[in-house]
């Protein structure tokens, strides 16, 4: 089976893809990877994969079009069966390149659900492309949490059986460590991008190193994870005093979880360190902090071990609670080991996308979306500021006055528009500001890069005048 993976390179998104692109490549599955120029440094990209590359990042409405023509014609030359995409950038334009390919397609969710993170991704226009293709389109969709699911239903009006929890993988095999060296000291180690959403949860990590230190000179410090927001944790360290080696992004997990002792963080790094037999610290998205124990593991495995809903431990405790179970060596790791093997084994997972594959391989693609996308992709080749293209790109979408939305995302989306999505615009140049609104999206570059302003589509103005009479551009 010819199946192409379509991803961001981003943090745990990112070591999610890797680790089934492995799984797969193993089990004979011919993959074919488009993604970013940072998978080039992983040695999978080399031995296992074709892989091809593209700046989701920078995407913009010209360079849109441009990868509808490269991708669906890759997809044609190759022969692809199935498309498996991941992220919002390249769920939305790996879905349209499948779609004029005539390919099925597979979409695993792995983050928010609401209107202002999709808009914040993409732009209102886009986004409406998301909601109006990408996802009715989609064989399957795959959430890595029950909430995450749960959340599908209700925000995209989604049937339930579009919607399948297929849980985050790790490479079970590869975790399969002895206990970490007590004669070389302990070690622990955080894990995490170095980005604004995460700022409480590694800031919360680095106040337990300090809590660490202050028990036990012995205890080394590690950050793994590279992000915007490094010179800020740097700094931190030096106003706490305590000595953080910073060791940026690194794809060798297996050799830094050997090393360690314990490993904070969230999300697959606490299923890569009850694997590996390590002590494993949830730092949340809110900045508390708790020790994962067997009697938590379910809850905490219902919210993909963010912390959301556990208890909190302060630093001070949580740091005496590990320094005592390492010297002790008292810890339910074996028990925890097989709880991960249960339901995040990397190769389980494999076989179940295979079957999974197999049974969306053989639905029929939706004829309209595939000509909807045929037609969005020549639209894209032909955008100018005509106002009648984007009147037409609108058409391509099925949206036409009255404006009534499908999904309270789509609300949320239509409102940023410029109006109530429950109030029908029957007059023309009510309608114009829409139009204006989508051309101002499809034209801005990158998506996200520059939201458009409600204000300046809520209802007619008078154009603002040049000293000479003429309207401003």
């Amino acid at each position: 089976m010819r199946v192409f993976q379509i991803w961001q390179c981003l943090g745990g998104l990112h070591t999610h893809v890797t680790t089934i692109v492995e799984a797969l490549a193993s089990r004979g599955a011919e993959l074919y990877c488009v993604t970013e120029p940072r998978f080039l440094q992983n040695p999978l990209a080399r031995r296992a994969v074709q892989t091809f590359i593209w700046d989701f990042e920078l995407l913009t409405a010209d360079q849109l079009g441009r990868f509808l023509s490269w991708c669906s014609e890759l997809m044609a030359r190759h022969q692809c069966d199935l498309v498996h995409l991941h992220g919002i950038r390249p769920s939305l334009a790996g879905s349209l390149a499948a779609a004029i390919a005539g390919v099925p397609y597979i979409l695993t969710w792995h983050g928010f659900v609401d209107g202002p993170g999709l808009l914040n991704r993409l732009g209102p226009a886009l986004s409406l492309v998301f909601t109006r293709i990408t996802l009715p389109g989609a064989g399957k969709i795959l959430a890595v949490k029950p909430p995450l699911a749960h959340s599908l239903y209700q925000a995209f009006r989604l049937s339930e059986s579009q919607v399948t929890v297929f849980w985050n993988p790790v490479d079970c095999a590869q975790l399969d460590l002895p206990p970490a060296d007590a004669l070389r000291g302990p070690v622990a180690t955080l894990v995490s991008q170095l980005i604004q959403s995460k700022e409480r949860a590694i800031a919360a990590g680095m106040r337990l190193f300090a809590e660490l230190v202050h028990n036990s000179p012995a205890w080394r410090l590690r950050v793994v994870g590279d992000g915007k927001l490094l010179d800020v944790f740097r700094r931190m360290a030096e106003d706490l005093r305590i000595p953080v080696e910073f060791l940026g992004f690194r794809h060798d997990v297996s050799e830094w979880v050997r090393e360690s002792s314990v490993l904070v963080g969230m999300g697959r790094v606490i299923l890569e360190a009850a694997a590996a037999r390590r002590l494993a610290v949830i730092a949340g998205y809110d900045g508390t902090l708790r020790l994962l124990t067997p009697d938590l593991f379910r809850s905490a495995q219902w919210n993909n071990f963010n912390g959301e809903g556990l208890p909190a431990q302060d630093p001070a405790s949580l740091a005496a609670d590990l320094n005592r179970a390492i010297l002790a060596g008292d810890y339910p790791a074996e028990r925890l080991r097989s709880m991960v093997l249960r339901d995040h084994d990397a190769g389980r997972a494999a076989e179940t996308l295979i079957s999974l594959y197999r049974q969306v391989r053989t639905q029929r693609f939706p004829p309209e979306l595939r000509q909807r996308a045929a037609d969005l992709a020549r639209h894209l080749r032909e955008l100018g500021p005509r106002p009648v293209a984007l009147a037409r790109f609108l058409r391509i979408l099925d949206i036409e006055p009255p404006l009534i939305s499908t999904s309270p995302v789509e609300e949320a989306i239509m409102t940023s528009f410029g109006h109530e999505a429950s109030l029908g615009y029957n007059s023309l140049p009510r309608a114009s500001v829409l139009i204006r609104a989508a051309l101002r999206c499809l034209e801005s570059a990158p998506y996200g890069a520059r939201l458009l302003q409600r204000a300046d589509y809520c209802q007619e103005r008078p154009r603002a005048k040049t000293a000479k009479g003429q309207d401003v551009p």
